[in-house]
């Protein structure tokens, strides 16, 4: 059994910009958006500081653009609908009515359109708030889904480039409020690693995130139940089972 721990996936609701979060939307209008399609029908409401889409209407994107980030988003939709959230224009965080479902597709919620189906079904009822909390470095990604990782070092397989966070609005209405990002500067990503347990051995293995490639192992001793790190990545503390 392997479990892996990816360093930067801590991703507080409710961090602000004093710790180097940015919010993508102002509560009042869409200043720093712009429409994907410049003529396409805009159907994006702000009511009460939340921004709601109803079709007719088109896909919406930010005018910057990001390359390695934590993400927060938290979205609503009503019974059968359809949404999603683009991390640097093009990977598909799908949104979806997907409440109860037992069976997924590539269609339903979490789901990372084309590539990958989550781990498990977390959807809340419909016209429920939801959330993501999504970590992207290079090309491997993260996703939290209403606190539940249904994406663990996901390998996307592009390499990374600069892309704008795109929220879909052709397919059906949804709502969004509290959009955040943290970029990741290149010194902080250059030190993103993954500590894979093995239960069968008494090491754990360091995987280098922006490398692709193991660097090394740790004596970690019996019973090895996690690994905790602080956020500067500089120390790193062993949990066991026998001590928990």
């Amino acid at each position: 059994l392997l479990a892996a721990m990816f360093l930067t996936v801590s991703v507080p609701a409710g961090a602000d910009e004093n710790d180097g979060w940015v919010s993508l939307l102002n509560g009042k209008d869409l200043s720093g958006w712009k429409l994907k399609h410049e003529r396409g029908p805009d159907g994006w409401t702000v009511q009460d500081g939340v921004y709601v889409n109803t079709p007719r209407s088109t896909d919406i994107l930010t005018e910057k653009q990001f390359t390695d980030f934590h993400l927060h988003v938290e979205f609503m939709i009503p019974k059968g609908n359809n949404s999603g959230v683009y991390l640097r224009g093009r990977h598909e965080v799908q949104i979806f009515d997907s409440f109860g479902k037992t069976e997924l597709a590539a269609s339903d919620c979490g789901a990372i359109y084309g590539v990958a189906l989550p781990a498990t079904n977390v959807s809340r009822a419909p016209d429920q708030w939801q959330t993501f909390d999504i970590t992207l470095v290079g090309q491997r990604l993260i996703v939290f889904h209403n606190g539940v990782c249904i994406h663990n070092n996901r390998d996307l397989g592009t390499p990374a480039a600069p892309g704008p966070i795109l929220l879909q609005g052709d397919h059906g209405k949804v709502s969004f409020r509290n959009l955040k990002i943290k970029p990741l500067s290149p010194d902080y990503v250059a030190k993103a690693k993954v500590y894979v347990l093995n239960s069968t051995v008494d090491e754990a293995t360091v995987i280098s995130i922006p490398e692709h490639k193991i660097i090394g192992q740790i004596k970690v001793g019996a019973n090895p139940h996690g690994i905790e790190a602080d956020a500067a990545q500089s120390g790193v503390a062993l949990r066991h089972a026998d001590t928990e």
